[in-house]
């Protein structure tokens, strides 16, 4: 599985540097490099990648017309029609993934968030279908690898 990244930095010794380090990991394909005042929407379609890297940027109001998503964590390719927009989480689905990442039980996520542990396995089920997730190991890795949770 490869996650396609683009760097979009004014400093070019910086995003040099930062597309060296990038291209050291096998799990990472570096899609493109651009200055931050060139990214915009029609670059990242482009382009197509799972992630920017944004410095400085010199009109935050530009990145609102880029469109923010996420990618499941399952393995395989990343077809097109398998992106996941970050907006579809609520924001308790968001501590159930974080919770469930880290590895707590349901009840243990119940006492902590102070819900019915049925609840968490509702909100549980609506962030796999959401995310096109099958597992809680796919959960985890999803979190891992979009840094919800640090190992």
């Amino acid at each position: 599985m490869s996650i396609r990244i683009l760097v979009a930095y004014d400093q070019k010794v910086i995003s040099d540097g930062l597309a060296s380090l990038l291209k050291r990991d096998q799990d990472i394909q570096l899609v493109g490099m651009v200055k931050s005042d060139q990214l915009n929407g029609q670059v990242v379609g482009q382009l197509n990648p799972h992630m920017v890297v944004v410095g400085h940027i010199s009109n935050p109001h530009e990145l609102l017309q880029i469109p923010m998503f996420e990618t499941p964590a399952e393995g395989g390719t990343y077809p097109k029609d398998q992106i996941r927009f970050k907006s579809e989480l609520g924001d308790r689905e968001e501590q159930v993934l974080r919770l469930v990442a880290v590895g707590r039980t349901s009840k243990e996520i119940a006492r902590n968030l102070d819900i019915a542990p049925s609840t968490v396995d509702v909100h549980r089920r609506n962030i796999m279908r959401k995310l096109g997730l099958h597992k809680v190991a796919d959960l985890t890795r999803f979190a891992i690898r979009h840094q919800i949770i640090s190992i």
